[in-house]
């Protein structure tokens, strides 16, 4: 049985003590660089570039300091267990790009086993960045989901 905290994954934990390392040097767009590359795959700026707007990138190096300095810290205090999980009796929401990284597709497959009342959407053609390789296909999941 596994549980929220042995989440990430080996490789994720060894790729955030790598950029971390980076971000520490100094280095942020190479830091930032690379966590995108861990999110969305190696060639993220091939869609990132199309996508969003002119100097979304180098808006995300900038704000890099709120990463490392405030969610990843917020992140690392979670108190969220599988038992807290499986009281949620509320509908839940949780969309997943069909080409997304084996580790998201492990998390979320986590989250159906441990939310019981959790509706699970594919969007076609996303990774990690629903929205920007497929934004209808979010819209339309959205909508679906607030309209039941």
């Amino acid at each position: 049985h596994r549980d929220l905290h042995s989440f990430p994954t080996r490789r994720s934990s060894d790729l955030a003590a790598s950029v971390r390392k980076i971000y520490d040097s100094g280095d942020k767009t190479a830091a930032m660089d690379m966590v995108l590359a861990g999110a969305y795959g190696q060639d993220y700026r091939r869609f990132t570039s199309v996508a969003l707007p002119a100097g979304a990138f180098d808006r995300a190096v900038s704000d890099i300091d709120t990463y490392f300095q405030v969610e990843l810290g917020a992140m690392l205090h979670w108190n969220i267990t599988t038992e807290g999980l499986k009281d949620i009796r509320l509908p839940v929401l949780s969309m997943r790009g069909s080409d997304t990284l084996p580790v998201f597709f492990e998390g979320a497959d986590l989250l159906q086993q441990w939310i019981p009342e959790i509706d699970t959407v594919s969007i076609p053609n996303a990774g990690h960045d629903l929205p920007g390789r497929n934004p209808a296909a979010v819209a339309t999941g959205l909508a679906e989901f607030f309209t039941k």
